[in-house]
């Protein structure tokens, strides 16, 4: 099995298939191609050199591609489950009086929407609602009170939340980070980052987009660690 990295992607060449990494993985899905004809040992032994030579991003990528394939071909060894059959249908009871149920429903329906158009007797002890009541001084000062209490509750509950998370506040903790320690390994610059999942994914949107930018120098390691490198001059 060969491996290599041809227009962005992976390309695979084996003795059942040539082709992209995730096409293969469609084939796999759709049962086009049998999960037992691709070998994860020789294909993992091929791709281990290859990570090595790639940048984070396109890293990202390719392991993604394995977990997927992974996820397939363990699905592939569970037992397939025996199909339910459909339930029988009910038959259908038989009438108890000479109507039908479609009939009756059909009848109540019927009365049902008639009712509000039935004849009622005329009411003699009818006595005139107050629908409109005249407004004083006193009630316009409790609505306005009532504002007044509700708007510094809303205050009071929004003081206390902590302030939204923004790509500049993350910019502006990593470059103060950068400024005291120039060169660092990309370990201990996620060793300092707080435990925010939202604060993790803006932080490594924006040390990949200073790696394009060369605003940072990256110098792989090993597979999963690197060494980072700020460079001067950059606003």
């Amino acid at each position: 099995m060969e491996v290599c990295w041809r227009d962005g992607v992976v390309w695979i060449v084996s003795d059942t298939y040539e082709g992209p990494a995730d096409l293969m993985n469609f084939f796999l899905a759709r049962g086009k191609l049998p999960p037992a004809d691709v070998a994860a040992q020789p294909l993992l032994d091929a791709l281990l050199p290859l990570l090595d030579q790639l940048p984070l991003e396109e890293r990202m990528e390719v392991l993604l591609f394995l977990a997927h394939l992974l996820f397939l071909k363990a699905r592939a060894l569970l037992p397939a489950l025996p199909d339910e059959a459909p339930p029988a249908p009910e038959s259908p009871s038989p009438p108890t009086s000479l109507l039908s149920p479609l009939l009756l429903q059909a009848w109540e329906n019927a009365i049902r929407q008639a009712q509000g158009r039935l004849a009622r007797p005329a009411a003699e002890d009818i006595t005139p609602l107050p629908f409109l009541k005249p407004v004083s001084q006193m009630d316009i000062l409790r609505a306005y009170l009532a504002v007044l209490a509700a708007q510094e509750k809303r205050q009071r509950r929004y003081a206390v939340q902590p302030p939204p998370l923004s790509i500049e506040t993350v910019a502006q903790d990593l470059e103060r980070y950068f400024a005291h320690t120039p060169q660092t390994t990309l370990s201990a610059l996620f060793a300092s980052f707080p435990r925010n999942a939202l604060y993790w994914a803006v932080g490594l949107f924006l040390i990949l987009s200073w790696i394009q930018e060369e605003r940072l120098r990256y110098e792989p390691t090993n597979l999963w660690n690197g060494q980072l490198t700020w460079v001067e001059g950059n606003p």
